[in-house]
């Protein structure tokens, strides 16, 4: 589990958090490929980090000191090859989710993006993407999330892909700047829960809620997620 108070000395947190990179085999020298249209900030950080990084999305826009790589947004399904001559990607993080033309097609087309990927990815590397619980009430919530599903739903379409290995961490309140990302474990979601909430529900609902059997039934019922796809089985 992490929240924002985890960035590194001497660097400029980013206005969208990317404490996602806490939980994939990220680190200085890596080659990180973010597939966002809102993540200049996020990779002028890792680039003060060390961290390589192609930004790829529809704003012809960004910074000096960043490397960019523009794509048509009808071409997203089939462009995901490393630039100039780089190794394979380290690490493909699609943080706010698939575009959202993409989506309206149904599942095939997300498994061969995911497929898509794959190809590009260094075999011990990873995929992060981010999206919001199909099952939650209220969804037209948050800005830049337009992808829509379930936990298990999500494990599902990420291993017919071809990832063998899929982790699926809670993400409150939202995607764009989260106050804890954590695993769906039943200590862990206890945790937030009586962190977050101590001071907005009674004391007698907060117990109940982070007993180990109720807070373990609430896995499926975050309003976000991510999830962390792997090509190759975890050792």
């Amino acid at each position: 589990m992490t929240n924002l108070s985890d960035t590194a000395p001497g660097a400029d947190a980013p206005s969208n958090s990317a404490d996602w990179r806490f939980f994939l085999p990220i680190s200085a020298g890596s080659n990180v490929l973010l597939v966002t249209n809102h993540g200049e900030d996020i990779a002028r950080y890792f680039e003060k980090l060390g961290i390589r990084t192609t930004i790829y999305n529809n704003d012809s826009s960004t910074g000096p000191d960043v490397e960019f790589t523009k794509q048509k947004s009808a071409d997203f399904e089939n462009e995901f090859s490393p630039p100039g001559g780089h190794s394979l990607f380290d690490v493909v993080a699609i943080p706010h989710g698939l575009p959202e033309y993409l989506l309206s097609r149904g599942e095939t087309p997300q498994i061969d993006v995911y497929q898509k990927i794959k190809q590009a990815l260094n075999p011990r590397g990873a995929l992060l993407i981010g999206f919001s619980n199909s099952l939650r009430l209220g969804r037209a919530a948050r800005p830049f999330v337009n992808f829509y599903a379930t936990p298990q739903g999500m494990i599902g379409l990420l291993r017919k892909a071809g990832y063998p290995s899929v982790e699926i961490y809670g993400a409150i309140p939202d995607l764009n700047v989260p106050d804890y990302i954590f695993s769906l474990n039943k200590h862990e979601i206890g945790f937030v829960l009586e962190h977050r909430y101590r001071y907005k529900i009674p004391a007698w609902v907060l117990k109940l809620l982070t007993t180990s059997f109720v807070a373990g039934s609430l896995s499926g019922f975050f309003p976000f997620y991510y999830a962390v796809a792997y090509p190759d089985i975890l050792k």
